[in-house]
């Protein structure tokens, strides 16, 4: 749980700051971890987000935007419902990792697969899928596909003929086998 306080008392205790509200949360000392772990609906506000942001964002943005951004819960449990391995995006590592997940409640933030929520979440990922498309350094020019991270496909684009990076494909098959797109 978290609590407003005076920022007077800032310099006794570990806080988060809100640059999208102005508000600072301060760690309440009585919560245990387990208690922190569930998590709680309200999305955690990372570095270089802003209120004017979001709200200039379609609803499917501000839907992915709050899902990925809050915090995970592993549920309760309840009757006939068995523990199983879940992933939820962690807005503080950018990555979407796995957690259990006990059956009922929980929130939106939750994914069968790490693909589905890295896909979801709009993670970039590690290796030639997360490289941007490059043109290179000829002048020829080359219908070639690379994926793009961020909307999860793979796209056509011009090359050159040579340089560039890894993530250019001669076909969209090649592009989606490689990417999982």
């Amino acid at each position: 749980m978290k609590f407003l306080v005076p920022v007077l008392l800032l310099v006794l205790a570990v806080s988060t700051i809100s640059r999208a509200y102005n508000i600072i949360y301060v760690d309440d000392p009585d919560e245990d971890e387990e208690e922190k772990e569930q998590g709680t609906e309200a999305p955690v506000i990372v570095a270089g987000d802003s209120l004017e942001d979001v709200e200039n964002m379609n609803a499917t943005e501000q839907t992915i935007y709050y899902t990925c951004r809050t915090r995970f819960s592993a549920g309760k449990k309840c009757k006939n419902a068995q523990d199983t391995v879940k992933y939820y995006h962690n807005p503080k590592t950018k990555q979407c990792e796995a957690f259990t997940f006990h059956g009922c409640g929980g929130n939106n933030n939750r994914f069968n697969t790490k693909r589905e929520c890295e896909r979801f979440c709009r993670v970039k990922p590690d290796g030639i899928c997360g490289l941007p498309s490059e043109y290179g350094i000829c002048r020829a020019y080359f219908i070639r596909y690379f994926f793009d991270w961020r909307i999860y496909q793979c796209v056509s684009f011009g090359y050159g003929g040579c340089g560039g990076n890894a993530n250019n494909f001669e076909t969209l098959e090649e592009c989606r086998a490689k990417c999982h797109a």
